[in-house]
């Protein structure tokens, strides 16, 4: 194809009323479309696409809208539940106090799929998912990229809602989504809040759940924690070839699959901060001694000793390995010491001893040692654990320790 000819395909999107269906392929804003990919004279059917083309002040965008009621379940969750998520709950699962004075009502549920997963000025987010709660149901709104020229307008739109919205709240789009989305806001001049609120699940969910599941992907959560499983699903790595593939060769199947992908997440966030919600508060049971640790763990970032001490307590009285016994050990004594519960601390430390006798544990003989030394008062006792304490503390600190207690 001459030059000519290609510079005479390169149109902007055509309006509601345009009798042109032709997919253009002009790249607004500096996106780099990668060799190969051309999308001239051939139509692309409107009503093969999933959504709508839409006029704004800004251009045509294409939007896929659902109304999915609250009632309903996404694996064995209830998105309804989500309305009772409070705000200091927000802040303490995102460690961000701003979230503080927010509801789930407030929260816009931001995931992008994009031209390739590594971010910078050439990555160009092509579907763009937001959800928030409205009334009695989950809005989802979706803008498609049925070309790269439809971009500037869906920006627009899409930092319209943003600005409509208190916080933030994503999968990883701290790391991701919200850095690329403001790359290319900068490189179409729409101008945009950098200081906003924002929940990311995927760190939260780590805190909360540590070494419970197998791995903190949000489709390996939707199967451990939601009891979801998806099908027909695409892979997160075969999105960008895909829509490259729609751009040459305008066959629109995948594209539906990739736009319900996108759909799945945002509800999956919804359905898991509901859950997470529940089990922080006991509302549903905590199975896994892994889970009662990382709950444990927050709660003494926290200076909530009680819940600590409780959780802690849970784990090492119902697990079956010995690196979580020692963890929650000593997690549990901490906590108690700084109740001045010391006969507590005590019960911890030999339990975990005494249930894991075949398993090293040298930090929790340390810190049974101090406890005997400085607590409770019994020589005799702190020399015994200091005698197994030797790789847990440096050559020097034991030395003192063990002529001191010798004397």
């Amino acid at each position: 194809m001459s030059f000519l000819r290609k510079l005479s395909a390169i149109k902007t999107p055509p309006s509601e009323n345009s009798p042109s269906g032709g997919v253009a392929h002009a790249v607004s804003g500096g996106g780099v479309l990668p060799v190969g990919v051309f999308c001239g004279e051939d139509a692309v059917e409107p009503d093969t696409l999933p959504g709508i083309r839409e006029e704004t002040p800004w251009g045509v965008v294409r939007v896929i809208r659902e109304r999915l009621p609250l009632a309903s379940l996404y694996g064995t969750a209830c998105l309804e539940h989500v309305r009772s998520v409070d705000g200091a709950y927000l802040a303490s699962f995102s460690r961000d106090p701003a979230l503080s004075c927010f509801s789930p009502d407030d929260l816009l549920f931001v995931d992008t799929e994009t031209t390739g997963l590594a971010g910078g000025t050439g990555t160009i987010a092509f579907l763009i998912g937001l959800g928030r709660i409205e009334s009695e149901s989950l809005l989802i709104e979706q803008f498609l990229l049925e070309t790269f020229g439809y971009e500037h307008a869906a920006l627009h739109a899409v930092h319209e809602r943003v600005q409509q919205s208190g916080a933030i709240a994503s999968f990883n789009g701290k790391s991701f989504d919200l850095p690329l989305l403001r790359t290319r806001w900068v490189m179409h001049r729409v101008p945009h809040a950098t200081d906003m609120p924002h929940l990311d699940l995927l760190h939260g969910s780590r805190r909360q759940l540590g070494r419970s599941v197998t791995s903190h992907r949000l489709q390996v959560l939707e199967r451990e924690i939601l009891g979801y499983t998806r099908e027909g699903d695409i892979p997160g790595h075969e999105i960008p070839e895909a829509y490259f593939d729609f751009l040459r060769t305008g066959e629109s199947e995948r594209l539906h699959t990739i736009v319900k992908h996108n759909r799945d997440d945002i509800v999956a966030m919804v359905a898991l901060l509901a859950r997470l919600h529940r089990r922080f508060h006991d509302i549903e049971p905590v199975h896994c001694a892994e889970e009662f640790l990382a709950l444990a763990t927050r709660a003494y970032e926290q200076r909530n000793w009680e819940r600590c001490l409780r959780d802690a307590s849970k784990s090492l009285f119902s697990t079956f390995h010995g690196k979580t016994a020692s963890e929650a050990a000593l997690l549990g004594a901490r906590a108690a010491r700084q109740l001045k519960q010391y006969d507590k601390a005590q019960r911890v430390l030999e339990h975990a001893l005494s249930a894991f006798e075949h398993y090293a544990m040298p930090d929790v003989h340390l810190a049974l040692a101090k406890l005997y030394e400085h607590q409770l008062g019994s020589v005799k006792d702190a020399l015994f654990h200091a005698e197994k304490s030797q790789s847990a503390e440096s050559t020097a600190s034991y030395q003192r320790r063990m002529a001191r207690l010798r004397l």
